[in-house]
């Protein structure tokens, strides 16, 4: 059975690997099966940095991270961070259930996403509460 600390770094793991699948799966969606292709130039948009630093490169940090430090102060910026990326992943399930309920594949995931996102917020407050060696 795998601690706390590593189950924390599992999740955090886990969430930039589905948020990676959904970003394949909406691009294989729109280059094959849209009728109408939009493009955004030659250059990556300001907003997609953003979604993919927050999404995708802090979670992979904080997977590392979760491996070797166990301090307070980590601790709890962890779980605040969790929490607000929790509050992101529901709002953008809400936003596919409300605008593309067919694509019932992208529902699962991102279903998928925010049990994991509030799993890993259980665990961390478990983590949090947890005495430091």
């Amino acid at each position: 059975m795998l601690n706390t600390q590593s189950k924390v770094a599992l999740m955090w793991l886990l969430l930039p690997i589905c948020i990676s699948i959904h970003t394949v799966l909406e691009t294989v969606e729109h280059v094959f099966f849209s009728e109408k292709m939009e493009s955004f130039g030659t250059e990556i948009p300001t907003e997609a940095h953003f979604i993919y630093i927050v999404a995708l490169l802090l979670p992979l940090i904080l997977a590392f991270l979760s491996i070797f430090i166990d301090h307070k102060g980590f601790r709890w910026f962890s779980l605040i961070y969790a929490g607000l990326l929790t509050l992101l992943n529901v709002v953008h399930l809400a936003e596919i259930v409300m605008t593309n309920i067919g694509n019932i594949t992208q529902v699962i995931l991102l279903l998928f996403v925010v049990v994991v996102s509030v799993l890993l917020i259980v665990e961390l407050n478990k983590w949090r509460k947890l005495e430091i060696a």
